[in-house]
């Protein structure tokens, strides 16, 4: 006896006679055979299944591995011999039922592979596209404003520059009506800008309105990032950040990835140029990526943060492997063990170390090096002339 399984159906075949012997219809509709289908990629065994062979006691091969499972009397996996021809017409089945099970197949396909840190990637990459349109809208608000009054941006810091001129838009309304008392002592009057017309106050007022919006809605999404790799990482949100966690998710490709690239991958995160030009040029290689930008390590003197971002990288790929694969929360803990760890290092190595020098091959270098007729590296030498 052989068992075979379709995706109208399961049949128990005999391949000497070839007939079928029993079986199982699906139900006719798109939903239910959807949920089989799915079933089975998933390895799983139908229920159909297991009633066509209950009770029976004779040994008999299948046509898949998945099937295996199925009984005690299963002797091993076999080819549906060509001869049987399982044809869906004849049990009730059309082709129009098959191409809508197949496309409502591939959109459940289509969501499953959407998740959580999908959302994540894409907020971080918005996250870069505002940071970098609102240091191009602060420029120009700069050297716009600086027509009218270029003394105001050396007295207060970005955002309160941007607050006032949204607010107030002149320099002598500003001065009025601003609490800041380094403010009071600038005189308009004394300033090298122009005046500014009731036209030009109107539309730089209004594009620093936009650009006041542009940095609320940066830090909007910082929260939103938090909140969702608070829920989706908590381990790695707690020893790197919310915002270096996103990064390396969306470095990576998504959790999965990162929890299973090794950690010194990790450590190099975003300095794949620096790593190409040191296979390339010969030059330094680097000693880490986007890890740099964790305080921890950022702050760290230099001849010491290879070995911060060594450290760093190796909590890193477990709290990632913790947050994929278990619900333990031991970001803490790793934090800790990384501070300790920092501590040993700056211990042994308190003075920065003598500096070698270190010859960069040059591309003349590579070709001398090569051999060959003309490229051996030796000076030929001609004879003198009497």
């Amino acid at each position: 006896m052989l068992l075979t399984t379709t995706w109208f159906g399961t049949f128990l075949i005999d391949p000497t006679a070839g007939t079928i012997v029993k079986k199982q219809l699906f139900p006719k509709t798109v939903s239910k055979l959807v949920e089989r289908l799915q079933a089975i990629q998933n390895g799983e065994i139908l229920t159909e299944e297991q009633m066509l062979v209950k009770n029976f006691q004779e040994p008999f091969s299948v046509t898949e591995s998945r099937l295996m499972g199925v009984c005690d009397t299963v002797e091993g996996v076999t080819q549906l011999p060509d001869s049987i021809s399982l044809v869906p017409t004849d049990f009730g089945f059309d082709s129009e039922l098959y191409h809508e099970v197949i496309l409502e197949l591939g959109k459940q396909r289509t969501r499953m592979a959407v998740t959580d840190d999908n959302y994540i990637i894409q907020a971080i990459k918005c996250l870069d596209d505002l940071t970098q349109i609102a240091n191009l809208l602060s420029e120009r608000l700069h050297e716009w404003y600086g027509l009218h009054w270029p003394e105001l941006e050396k007295v207060v810091k970005e955002t309160e520059y941007i607050n006032l001129i949204s607010e107030f838009g002149d320099r002598q309304t500003i001065t009025n009506q601003s609490k800041n008392e380094k403010l009071k002592q600038l005189v308009p009057s004394d300033s090298l800008g122009t005046d500014l017309g009731l036209e030009d106050k109107g539309a730089i007022m209004g594009y620093a309105v936009e650009l006041k919006n542009v940095y609320n809605t940066r830090i909007k999404l910082e929260q939103y990032i938090k909140t969702r790799m608070e829920s989706l990482a908590p381990n790695v949100t707690s020893l790197t950040g919310a915002i270096i966690g996103a990064r390396l998710i969306a470095l990576t490709g998504g959790l999965s990835r990162l929890s299973r690239v090794s950690s010194s991958t990790i450590q190099l995160l975003g300095a794949e140029k620096a790593l190409f030009r040191h296979l390339r040029d010969g030059e330094l290689p680097p000693k880490h990526g986007i890890i740099f930008q964790h305080p921890l390590l950022h702050n760290a003197p230099y001849w010491q943060r290879g070995k911060i971002a060594r450290a760093l990288a190796g909590k890193i790929a477990i709290a990632a492997k913790l947050d994929y694969n278990s619900d333990k929360l031991m970001g803490e803990e790793l934090l800790n063990e990384v501070k300790k760890r920092i501590e040993e290092i700056r211990k042994k190595y308190p003075e920065a170390p003598v500096k070698r020098k270190i010859e960069k091959r040059s591309k003349k270098g590579k070709n001398i090096r090569r051999g060959g007729h003309g490229r051996t590296g030796k000076k030929s030498k001609k004879r003198k002339r009497e």
